[in-house]
């Protein structure tokens, strides 16, 4: 077949217009005409050769033998390359499969496609569908056409056939069950030899306008489903991040009037309890993410007003309560679920508001145990990602600061934080990672004055015994400046025992 390209690459350069494309090695220039290898004939074979051409490279974004996997991806981007040009220059006639092979090129992730190769293949679907065109080939030819058939065998109990919430839901037939029938390479071809199927879904709900997406939801949600309840941890974290494109346009009065933000609530919640050491570390980071991001943006887009505030207060508590607490009593010891969990617990807050009070005595034990420990002082990110936390649960919750132990507390934390961080950045190597902790730590220490003012309780007396055992302290809740980080050097300062003691 490559001859054949090659070939018809030859025959299509000699005189008239440029084209100019990097072939790369399957794709040769012809070395014995220098000065027109980059141009196209403008004689009456144009057409044909454009044609022939163009049917050589898209033979070349398929594999005859098996899955799209075994596609060699630099030879893809060549195709690509070489078939975008055609587009640019001579809009070439591409069928509907045509366009749905190219739409299986734009996701870089994939192990068939590159960087370059997605670009390619974006830019060929936007110059050959205008956004008429493009919302009509979304729902007839690649939802209706081409998804559906595939997952039409893994349709959820869930779900009636029209799409909305089943009153009377089989759970257990859509649990995974290893050697049963539904899982067969013929009832799951989307996860076999058409694995690029989920690239292209993909494509297709970023792709999707609002009131596509409005007026066909039916489409969508037997797809996501399937991937959202699918055991393989690829394709339920592919699911999670498409399922939030999905959210964004998705209008909150489908979600409840059909029932399907309980649906995806159901799907999404037991992923948060995939956790190590059950689930591998890094498994659950990819997993976590994109469930929490999900959540957050269900709760967000189903409860808007005021009216749906204790909806919304109903949802977020239990993510709260189910995930977050959960996960980090479960999963302290690893430092990249305890990031990832102060990561969401600042979202999760800030979309509670003062309602996050009800649950201010466990949040701050879960961040100031994350903020005090002094092994992930060499885990800079995570420190700063738990400050931020603090900041937000401080922001949020401040009338409730002030009084009784809460006070000592952050003081506390916020002290033995910053503490740790000039430890670690007088005896380790210095690093941006570091000074943005410590940066983000100093701003805990105009947010306290000014709660403390608000509640006129000046701050002073309540850092004195604080100051006392570690004068550096003064460098951070000190009137002056911005708690800017100064460390001297040979300046050991006080002992951080009686810092965490008082």
């Amino acid at each position: 077949m490559l001859s054949d390209v090659v070939e018809a690459l030859h025959r299509a350069t000699s005189s008239s217009l440029e084209f100019n494309v990097d072939r790369g090695p399957h794709f040769p220039r012809d070395q014995s005409s220098a000065s027109n290898a980059d141009r196209i004939d403008e004689g009456p074979q144009d057409h044909e050769s454009i044609a022939q051409l163009s049917s050589h490279a898209l033979g070349l974004l398929s594999s005859s033998s098996g899955p799209l996997s075994n596609t060699d991806p630099a030879l893809a981007e060549q195709a690509l390359d070489i078939l975008r040009s055609l587009v640019v220059r001579f809009s070439p006639s591409l069928d509907d499969q045509d366009l749905i092979a190219i739409a299986a090129y734009t996701d870089r992730k994939r192990t068939w496609t590159t960087v370059n190769a997605e670009l390619y293949a974006r830019e060929i679907l936007e110059r050959s569908l205008d956004g008429v065109q493009k919302q009509a080939f979304i729902t007839s030819v690649v939802l209706e056409g081409f998804i559906r058939p595939l997952f039409s065998r893994n349709s959820s109990s869930r779900i009636t056939s029209t799409g909305r919430k089943a009153h009377f839901a089989d759970d257990s037939q859509d649990r995974f069950t290893p050697g049963a029938s539904a899982d067969t390479d013929d009832a799951k071809s989307w996860k076999t030899t058409q694995a690029y199927a989920i690239t292209v879904f993909s494509w297709a709900v970023e792709q999707s306008h609002d009131a596509l997406v409005e007026k066909s939801w039916p489409l969508f949600t037997p797809v996501l489903l399937a991937l959202l309840d699918d055991p393989d941890t690829e394709n339920k974290a592919r699911g999670l991040a498409v399922l939030g494109d999905f959210l964004v346009k998705c209008p909150g009065k489908v979600l409840v009037q059909t029932g399907l933000g309980d649906i995806f609530e159901q799907s999404v919640f037991p992923t948060l309890l995939s956790l190590p050491t059950l689930t591998p570390e890094k498994e659950s980071l990819l997993l976590l993410d994109p469930a929490y991001s999900a959540i957050i943006r269900l709760a967000k887009i189903q409860f808007p007003g005021e009216g749906d505030r204790d909806k919304k207060k109903g949802l977020l508590t239990r993510l709260l309560r189910e995930g977050v607490f959960m996960g980090y009593w479960q999963a302290s010891d690893y430092v990249g679920i305890v990031e990832l969990l102060a990561r969401q617990t600042t979202s999760i807050v800030n979309e509670l508001g003062f309602l996050a009070t009800a649950h201010l005595k466990e949040l701050l034990s879960m961040v100031s145990a994350i903020m005090t420990d002094p092994f992930l002082a060499s885990h800079p990110s995570s420190i700063q990602a738990a400050a931020q936390a603090f900041g937000a649960i401080l922001v949020n919750c401040w009338p409730r600061i002030p009084n009784g132990t809460h006070a000592g507390e952050v003081l506390r934390s916020t002290s033995v934080c910053w503490l740790n961080m000039l430890a670690e950045q007088r005896n380790g190597p210095e690093n941006a990672a570091t000074k943005e902790a410590l940066a983000e730590i100093s701003k805990l220490a105009p947010i306290l004055r000014a709660i403390f003012a608000a509640a006129d309780m000046p701050l002073k007396p309540h850092i004195s015994a604080l100051l006392a055992a570690e004068p550096r302290l003064e460098d951070l809740f000190g009137d002056q400046g911005d708690g800017a980080v100064a460390v001297g050097e040979g300046n050991s300062g006080g002992d951080l025992n009686q810092v965490a003691a008082v």
